[in-house]
């Protein structure tokens, strides 16, 4: 009886290994099939000379372009330094003649204020003049009201 259950053992453990072999494939088809997936689902590399070239392509588009706007950017920079240049020249100008300006505005203001003081300072003989003046009408008024016959 011992002998029928090892056999017995024996054999479901040898349909188990047979079952396996049939379920799971052996390690060499994994590996042919595995190479055969690869060849199939992914598509084949262009060659390493075809990338270079066409990343030398890119590069040098990238430094054309890059060389284009630099020259842009350059020429840009160089107006907006003349812009600047003209708008300090134009300020240095402005405040060098408003400068001049106030200078002479201060020096005509000087005379004027001289010449009203020298007009204040000359002004009593004038009232006095005028005094006199009136003093004369007065007199003529008087004569002439006296000489001609009344209306």
């Amino acid at each position: 009886m011992a002998s029928k259950d090892s056999d017995q053992n024996l054999q479901e453990g040898n349909e188990a290994v047979e079952s396996e072999e049939k379920i799971a494939p052996s390690e060499e088809s994994v590996k042919d099939s595995q190479e055969g997936e690869e060849t199939n689902n992914y598509p084949e590399l262009p060659r390493a000379d075809l990338l270079l070239e066409e990343l030398e392509q890119n590069a040098n588009k990238v430094a054309s372009d890059l060389a284009f706007i630099s020259g842009g950017l350059r020429v840009n920079l160089h107006a907006l330094s003349n812009i600047c240049r003209q708008y300090i020249e134009v300020h240095q100008l402005a405040v060098n003649g408003i400068g001049e300006t106030v200078d002479r505005s201060l020096a005509a203001m000087s005379s004027l204020m001289v010449g009203c003081e020298q007009i204040s300072e000359n002004m009593p003989p004038v009232e006095k003049l005028i005094e006199q003046l009136k003093s004369v009408k007065k007199t003529l008024d008087i004569l002439e009201d006296a000489v001609l016959p009344p209306k």
